[in-house]
């Protein structure tokens, strides 16, 4: 891990979130077919008094997309679609960042697992 994503984290863990991924944020998918598109919800939650906006989200490769709400209202709850296209083999280890409006502006996200042969 980076120095900038250690101090990232830290950030996150001594402020009190906006902004809260009640299923977690990071998921394995264990072990995927090659040539296999596979996808992931990340539930998440404004647990601010206040609108949030989605500035950005960005993805560490072309092998992995996205799809995000643009803002979410106080109290409101959405999903943060990841979809993972498996075409090299072997394990795999993606980040995706979010960067919002709240105080804690940056939040990273993680998927993982191996790809293998269909055979």
């Amino acid at each position: 891990m980076g120095l900038h994503w250690l101090i990232v984290a830290l950030f996150m863990v001594l402020t009190n979130s906006e902004i809260i991924f009640p299923g977690g944020r990071h998921y394995n998918y264990e072990k995927i077919a090659q040539n296999i598109e596979v996808f992931h919800e990340f539930p998440i939650e404004n647990t601010s008094a206040r609108k949030i906006r989605i500035v950005e989200v960005s993805t560490t490769c072309g092998c992995t997309a996205v799809e995000f709400p643009k803002e979410l209202s106080a109290g409101e709850k959405g999903k943060i679609k990841v979809k993972f296209d498996a075409k090299s083999l072997g394990t795999f280890r993606k980040h995706v960042l979010v960067i919002t409006t709240c105080k804690d502006q940056v939040h990273k996200l993680m998927i993982s697992g191996e790809v293998v042969s269909k055979g």
